[in-house]
């Protein structure tokens, strides 16, 4: 909110620009991205920084709110770029794959992707070593969108920590995927989701206290390589 970035926080002013601006100042340095209260309006997909080299991109870096009520990123409603199911985008994208990216975090940070998007994806989550979505809830205003969480679009994502996530609305609330490195999910409560509650495709996971209200089945365990313990459920 302050200088040089002096993003607004008052929901309908776009700042995308600043906060991107903010990350983009910081790659590969465990920095944390601190938004006070506020609702941030985005119209863009908000990526991780790259670094100086390959090595160095979309790697080590923290986006914090200020607490899980008061701060929130918030789409606007019939995006361009988020409109189409056929050409999905992210809301927060924290780097592509296939190398880990170790340290990646987003905490306390309530996410809103609006009504008439029906291409997006809440977090395209990629971390692994230390790395983990903390106190995070994810509402579609309409239930559209295809992930909240995509855990699943390249290999070598986690070792990662889902704990304090709730999700509504998208086809799928969580995907994980991949055939190795296993994810963790705690206290993760899923609703209101069009196809599947979660979906594991080949991934190595432990999840505890798993939460779901919906009429299509909580989970999805597909894939020769899939393993899952279900625990407190």
């Amino acid at each position: 909110r302050q200088a040089p970035y002096n993003a607004k926080g008052g929901g309908k002013t776009d700042d995308t620009e600043a906060i991107q601006k903010a990350l983009n100042d910081h790659p590969n340095g465990d920095y944390i991205i601190y938004l006070p209260h506020g609702i941030y309006k985005i119209t863009n997909t908000l990526t991780w920084p790259e670094g100086k080299k390959p090595e160095d991109s979309f790697k080590r870096t923290i986006l914090q709110g200020q607490s899980m009520g008061g701060t929130i990123i918030k789409l606007e409603d019939n995006c361009q770029g988020f409109d189409n199911a056929d050409f999905p985008a992210p809301v927060i994208m924290t780097g592509e794959g296939p190398k880990v990216k170790q340290r990646n975090s987003i905490r306390a940070l309530p996410l809103r992707t609006g009504k008439g998007n029906a291409g997006a994806i809440g977090i395209r989550f990629n971390a692994g070593i230390q790395g983990t979505i903390n106190n995070v809830k994810i509402h579609s205003g309409d239930s559209a969108g295809l992930y909240g969480v995509d855990m699943g679009f390249t290999e070598n994502i986690g070792p990662l920590l889902l704990k304090n996530v709730e999700v509504n609305g998208f086809d799928v609330g969580v995907l994980t995927g991949g055939a190795m490195n296993g994810m963790t999910l705690e206290h993760v409560t899923l609703g209101g989701q069009r196809k599947y509650g979660y979906v594991n495709d080949g991934q190595t996971v432990a999840v505890r206290a798993l939460r779901f209200k919906g009429s299509v089945p909580a989970v999805y365990n597909r894939g020769k390589d899939a393993s899952m313990v279900l625990v407190d459920g």
